[in-house]
Order: structure tokens, then C-alpha cells, then sequence
């Protein structure tokens, strides 16, 4: 990892973070997130006030899209690992390739809210966030605004951490590859291209200043927090032996990044459990299309759609 893995202004960006995982969420999410609570709780067979130590929310639940037409993303962070599952497999799989990924849904005020919830032990969460861990699904995730639904008493200062850490961690990662570049959004840009590329659908240039415009300011003071107001002055600070070096471990990354989409893939048609009842959900509402799933469908939709796509194909559900 490259250059000092620290803020230049460390109350800063303190401060932007409290501020924005304190930000009011609409009641809808916070309705989707007491479900997905009380669902983690449930699976690892225990009381939701000691198994879970915090919830975030993340994404476009709390940026653009209502849980009513879309997912809400939530992470569930546990208080110690066997608060995953009551089942040692799923347990096995959070830690060889974490997070384990869940479905839920609720009604709110006659709407059905829609979620996926990632479950992780807290203490996992921090090194996967941390400047240790090469591979940048969780840190670029959550250097992004997020919101802290729910934490335990005596876990926020913790949380809090784990968040300034990914921020930090992702900028950090992001000069080698920014050479030339003025201005701190312009890191930002280069960033989330860069993690995108390691991800299995790589999403465009576009979708990042999309994500970008919907809090500049956010973007902006926390790039001067991490990295100093003077970018250009950042950048000439890197040795040689940096910029080389990043350029190698992102093409680590990219390669890395591919294989574990395809296994938490594999993994998730085993633990997103409910996802089909969503999938048929969403093709019904823009198909018209009926989807009746059988109850083995339900279990293995990934298994599934070996038949399942092409019977609706032939009855006009998509193109």
C-alpha cells in the first residue's frame, strides 16, 4: 500500500464522518433496517440488542432510490463471529469469503421495502477495510457516504474508525494512479474507476461522477482531509519506489478482485436466500410477466435460471 496511510487532517475528516453516519435516513429505510436487524439476530439465534453491534446503510437507498423500487443496502457488523449463522458452513464461508449476503423485506405504511443485508463479524469488517487488506471491495463501499442506522453501546467509536479508515485507505490507494491531476475530486473519479475495475461488471466512468454529484461537498473535504488541500504537492511527495508500486498492486487487484466476484457469485447462490422472490418481483413490474417460483427455485436461483430464463424469454418477459 502506498504512501503514509494517515489524514493530513485527521479532526477534519473525524468530523465529516460523524456527521454523515448521524445524517437522518427516511422512514422507510429505517423501517427495512429494523427488519434486517432482527432477520441477522434471528439466523445466528440470538437477542438483536447483543448480536448485532451496528448497522449501515450504504448506496442508493440513501442517495436516490426508495427501498419500495429498488434494494437497500445494509451491513450488518456483529459483535463476534459466531453471530454470522447457526450454521458452521456459513459461518466457514464469511470467513473465507466474506460478507455473507441475505434478503429481506418488510411492509411499511402499505408498501413493500426490499433489501439485501451483508452480515460480517465487526472485527472482520476492520481488516478488510484497513490498508492490509489489497482488495478494495469493502473499502471502497464504505469510503462512500454511508449512515449508521443502529449501533450497540460501546461500538460507534469503533464503527466511526472502520469508516474514516476506508476513506483513508481508498484515497491513499488511489494517488500512485493520479499523476497530473489538480483538483480532490478529480482523485475521487480516479478512484472508484480504478475499484470498478476490479469488480466482475465493471460499471462506467459515468455511473462514478453520477454518485459524485449527488454530495460533492462530501467528496471534496474529505479528499482534502486525507490528502491536503494541495494535491499537486501530494503527489510530488510520492518516492518512485510508490508510483511503481501502485501501478503493480492495482493490476493485483484487478486480477484478485475478478476471482473473488466469481466465488462470493458461487457463495451467494447458496445464502441470498429470498433474492428470486425480488428478481420475479422486478420482472413482473416491468414485464407484466407472472413468475410462480417453486419452493426449490427459491433456494437455488442461480441453479434455476438454467430453465427459468429461457421459459421467460419465449413469454416476453425481457428482450
Amino acid at each position: 500500500m502506498m504512501g503514509r496511510q494517515h489524514a493530513e487532517n485527521p479532526k477534519a475528516l473525524r468530523s465529516l464522518v460523524e456527521r454523515q453516519l448521524a445524517l437522518p435516513v427516511s422512514r422507510q429505510v429505517a423501517a427495512i433496517a429494523g427488519t434486517v436487524r432482527a432477520e441477522a439476530a434471528k439466523r445466528a439465534g440470538g437477542d438483536p440488542a447483543k448480536t448485532v453491534a451496528a448497522v449501515l446503510g450504504y448506496g442508493s437507498c440513501l442517495r436516490d432510490v426508495s427501498p419500495a423500487e429498488g434494494l437497500a443496502d445494509f451491513y450488518v457488523l456483529l459483535s463476534d463471529g459466531a453471530g454470522v449463522s447457526s450454521n458452521p458452513l456459513s459461518r466457514l464461508g464469511c470467513r473465507v469469503a466474506p460478507p455473507n449476503v441475505y434478503y429481506a423485506e418488510c411492509t411499511h405504511e402499505g408498501q413493500v421495502l426490499r433489501s439485501k443485508y451483508a452480515v460480517l463479524p465487526l472485527s472482520q469488517f476492520e481488516r478488510w477495510v484497513s490498508p492490509s487488506t489489497l482488495n478494495p471491495y469493502f473499502w471502497a463501499r464504505f469510503a462512500q457516504p454511508s449512515a449508521l442506522l443502529w449501533v450497540q453501546e460501546g461500538y460507534e467509536e469503533r464503527v466511526r474508525g472502520a469508516v474514516e479508515t476506508a476513506i483513508i485507505t481508498m484515497l491513499r490507494s488511489a494517488l500512485p494512479l493520479a499523476e497530473g491531476e489538480s483538483e480532490h475530486q478529480d482523485l475521487w473519479l480516479t478512484a472508484l474507476k480504478a475499484t470498478y475495475g476490479t469488480e466482475l461488471r465493471s460499471e462506467s466512468e459515468d455511473r462514478a461522477r453520477h454518485i459524485m454529484s449527488t454530495a460533492p461537498d462530501w467528496y471534496d473535504e474529505t479528499a482534502r482531509a486525507v490528502v491536503g488541500d494541495d494535491l499537486p504537492a501530494a503527489l510530488a511527495s510520492l518516492a518512485d519506489r510508490h508510483w511503481a508500486k501502485g501501478q503493480v498492486d492495482w493490476k493485483r487487484r484487478r486480477f484478485k478482485g475478478k476471482i473473488l466476484s466469481v466465488v462470493r457469485l458461487i457463495k451467494a447462490a447458496f445464502t441470498f436466500q429470498g433474492g428470486a422472490d425480488y428478481l420475479a418481483w422486478k420482472i413482473e413490474r416491468h414485464s407484466g410477466v407472472a413468475v410462480e417460483l417453486s419452493d426449490f427455485e427459491r433456494r437455488h436461483p442461480i441453479l434455476a435460471s438454467v430453465w427459468l430464463m429461457p421459459k421467460l424469454y419465449l413469454k416476453g418477459a425481457f428482450k
